[in-house]
């Protein structure tokens, strides 16, 4: 006797979905942060879904170069909304473009978290005014690109080659690519569609070393698309994932630029070529921590959509019975193995999304920080300290939190059993496009010692009888106490306050026991 109906897997679902031990709505406000945000969304989410322009139900049948052309087609829609909203409002829209269409976000995201976060925060105020008026905004005449990393350095940015020289004659810095290994390479946007490149490169100044700056740089004609003088660029062709990106190469061959396209918020040079650098070399990198910010939240998205389906699936999937006498199959939700396959990576892709809304309020506190310190200003020492913890906070979450949600894609890829295997359940994509996160921005290996290091030297600190300000460290404080500390009964890990202590002591002798291994290995 057959035990399926065609109406069984809606009336699971149906069933599933009735009657939750709480309120549904409510835990989706608090995910998103307020109920305005989840609103917000929810409208641009109905948008996205009535438009032709971002469908994408064929997605796993196109070619790269068709995927590149639709890429264009979503952003030249996007476009509008960029200028018709509020910055925060289309930070939430790109969000959920990270959901539909990874590469679109991370094309959008060059052009916007890293080319204009570049200039916002490496900018003078005139520099910044007079980029807005040619049109990064609106990406009406100017589309940028990231110009950091070099085939030979990756992202070592001390040790990048590309040479800029001051030709004081002139007024001009001279963008020049020396040899081979100091190709840009992997640079989104640049095979195809980037106008200018924010350019990492040695400043030259009379002969005199002074450091990787960063120098706006024009690559093509904004009206016929044509490469400029002494502008090299190549494609780099089809990628494990995100092909909506046109990842290319460039080279320079002294290429001229006005001295005002370098970036002088930090560090100037003047018409007769003196150089005044900042007392502190730290200012100049907080743009790179809106990147590994943006990628917290995206790992917490995407792990959420990959247990979505995963989750759904277990459901309605039934498989064997737990019962002789029962008219179905079990669903394998019910197994407990499978639960237990699927509920913890549940609870852990929530925690990363309030781990993302207080990640992004740090990065935010930091910028707006960094943004209004001038000459001399009281608050250098606390905006220092600021950015210090928000970029080992950043260093270490995006490791963890990319690691983790690549094996749960997997995870939940597997938990399908042979259906998940086909590629139209977006699992195959979604992992191809995801596992990049483990790499650009930093690699998670290094990424994850960095923040090593910061706990460890803050470790070292709080022995030393230093107050740790950091609200990230703060548990350090009165270490000796917390390292002592013990749980007074079940019921107190029954309570926030008990819950937050107990795990300040696990964190602290987590970072006692890196610690003195990292003196034990000093010492070897």
């Amino acid at each position: 006797m057959s035990t399926w109906t065609d109406n069984l897997t809606m009336e699971t679902m149906a069933k599933e979905r009735a009657n939750p031990p709480f309120d549904v709505r409510k835990m989706s406000i608090e995910h998103h942060g307020s109920e305005s945000d989840l609103v917000k969304k929810e409208k641009f989410m109905l948008e996205a879904s009535r438009d032709p322009v971002f469908y994408s139900a064929d997605i796993y049948d196109l070619t790269k170069d068709q995927i590149r052309e639709r890429t264009m087609q979503r952003i030249q829609r996007l476009a509008h909304y960029v200028t018709s909203e509020s910055v925060d409002d289309f930070q939430k829209r790109m969000e959920l473009m990270s959901l539909l269409d990874p590469g679109l976000w991370t094309r959008l995201g060059v052009h916007y978290g890293l080319f204009l976060g570049a200039i916002r925060s490496g900018a003078t105020p005139n520099q910044f005014s007079y980029w807005m008026e040619k049109g990064v905004i609106a990406c009406q005449g100017m589309f940028g690109c990231f110009g950091m990393t070099e085939l030979a350095h990756g992202s070592n940015v001390a040790g990048l080659e590309t040479t800029a020289h001051f030709d004081a004659q002139t007024d001009e810095f001279v963008i020049h690519t020396p040899n081979l290994g100091a190709t840009k390479w992997w640079i989104g946007g640049a095979a195809q569609t980037a106008t200018h490149c924010s350019v990492f490169a040695q400043l030259i100044v009379k002969g005199k070393r002074y450091g990787t700056k960063t120098f706006i740089v024009p690559l093509r004609d904004p009206k016929s698309f044509q490469l400029l003088p002494g502008i090299n660029i190549g494609d780099i062709g089809k990628k494990m994932g995100r092909d909506g990106i046109d990842n290319g190469y460039i080279q320079f061959t002294n290429v001229r630029i006005p001295r005002a396209y370098m970036l002088m918020k930090h560090t100037q040079v003047t018409r007769d070529g003196e150089v005044r650098e900042p007392p502190l070399q730290q200012l100049t990198y907080g743009a790179l921590l809106q990147g590994r910010t943006a990628m917290v939240a995206d790992a917490a998205n995407t792990a959420k959509k990959a247990l979505t389906i995963s989750v759904r699936y277990a459901a309605a999937r039934r498989q064997f019975k737990s019962d002789a006498k029962a008219q179905y199959e079990t669903q394998i939700l019910d197994y407990p193995i499978h639960q237990r396959r699927l509920m913890p990576l549940v609870a852990q892709a929530v925690a990363f999304g309030y781990t993302a809304l207080e990640l992004q309020r740090l990065f935010e506190e930091t910028s707006q920080a960094l943004e209004a310190l001038e000459p001399g200003d009281p608050n250098l020492e606390a905006t220092i300290e600021k950015l210090k913890e928000t970029h080992s906070t950043s260093a270490g979450l995006k490791a963890f939190c990319t690691w983790a949600t690549l094996e749960t894609i997997d995870r939940s890829r597997q938990a399908c059993g042979g259906h998940g295997y086909s590629s139209y359940n977006g699992f195959a994509n979604m992992h191809a496009d995801f596992a990049v996160h483990c790499t650009w921005e930093g690699d998670n290996t290094i990424l994850a010692l960095q923040a090593g290091r910061f706990l460890i030297s803050a470790y070292q600190d709080a022995l030393d009888g230093k107050e740790q300000v950091s609200a990230g460290t703060k548990y350090l404080n009165n270490i000796e106490q917390v390292l002592a500390a013990k749980c007074e009964s079940d019921e107190a890990l029954d309570t926030l306050d008990g819950i937050d202590r107990g795990w300040a002591t696990v964190a602290a002798h987590a970072v006692k026991k890196a610690s003195e291994d990292y003196q034990a290995c000093l010492k070897a």
